[in-house]
């Protein structure tokens, strides 16, 4: 949430309520971690973005002799509680150095530093073991765009394309096709779906969308993770014409089957949904493997994503095998 509020600053945006509410998360968040006095004066900075608000709506309304209520209810009482919190921490350590103290402190006014001094310290202690924050550095660096790039050699050997693979659905609308690494390859289709279909599959998920979950490996049930915060949803082609397209549009693509395709997995990220580094299991011929993917930390705004997971089995007679085994 602190990369979140650091990005907004630097695009130097104006659109306060966005900034609020990424101020409300940050809040929330450092208070779990700890943080109650960077908690306490994030919650000062979001009741004086309020403060500003009602300065200007008091100009915008005076004339019509309405004024709107400038006050951040939730904000308020986040205030008074982590005052209290820091009160309380304060009493139980003063207790434990000298009891005679405890009836002074509690008249004690509760001293903390602002944002614009940040004098205290911030924890932020990383769950989990060595090898897992070890894996989980590359998947960080990816989201910050921190990744080292390409040479100039390998960059060189990729391309842009039309692609219609001969394919009646694609002979005279042919997509454009990306190549955006070469080891794995990695392809990008740009405009593949218009925005009206955009909208419709949105909204065909919304009132279906529910926590997201995963399997529960010792118990074989489906439970809610904290390391992956989404809500998500199953379309179906017979649901819409909208839905049923894109899988034709899919099936022309790849020249692959959807016949044995799961459903179109439609998944919503809201402002700190993420899915950390896991591993899916699929089969290479007869011998299981697994993939390592994740999905990125949304920092501001929302991220909609749609995936259609194809299978290889039922493809025999669309992709023939090769003679060699290796592949």
């Amino acid at each position: 949430m602190q990369e979140a509020l650091d990005r907004f600053d630097q695009a130097n945006s104006t659109a306060l309520i966005s900034k609020i509410n990424i101020l409300n998360n940050l809040a929330h968040a450092t208070a779990q971690q700890g943080n109650i006095e960077h908690a306490l004066a994030v919650t000062e900075e979001i009741l004086s973005i309020g403060n500003q608000q009602y300065v200007r709506l008091i100009q915008v309304y005076l004339l019509v002799f309405s004024v709107l209520d400038p006050e951040n209810v939730e904000a308020k009482k986040n205030k008074i509680h982590y005052e209290s919190l820091i009160k309380k921490r304060t009493l139980v350590v003063e207790e434990q150095q000298n009891d005679s103290t405890v009836n002074s402190l509690k008249e004690h006014e509760i001293q903390y530093v602002s944002m614009n001094n940040k004098n205290f310290q911030v924890k932020n202690q990383r769950p989990g073991t060595y090898l897992e924050l070890k894996s989980r550095q590359p998947f960080e660096q990816l989201c910050r765009q921190q990744h080292a790039q390409l040479s100039p050699k390998r960059q060189a050997t990729l391309f842009c394309r039309y692609r219609h693979n001969k394919h009646p659905y694609l002979i005279f609308r042919p997509v454009k096709e990306e190549q955006v690494l070469d080891e794995p390859g990695i392809f990008l289709f740009h405009d593949v779906v218009s925005d009206s279909d955009i909208e419709k599959i949105k909204a065909l998920a919304v009132p279906r969308l529910q926590r997201a979950l995963i399997r529960n490996a010792a118990t074989n049930t489906m439970t809610p993770a904290d390391y992956r915060i989404s809500k998500s949803t199953w379309l179906r082609d017979e649901d819409s014409p909208v839905i049923a397209r894109l899988s034709q549009l899919i099936s022309a693509l790849t020249n692959l089957t959807m016949e044995t395709a799961e459903e179109i997995h439609v998944v919503n990220y809201g402002v700190g949904g993420y899915y950390s580094p896991h591993l899916d299991f699929y089969h290479k011929w007869e011998n299981p493997a697994y993939f390592r993917k994740a999905a990125c930390p949304v920092l501001i705004g929302n991220k909609w994503v749609a995936t259609k997971w194809i299978h290889e089995y039922g493809q025999e007679f669309r992709r023939r095998c090769s003679l060699d085994p290796m592949v």
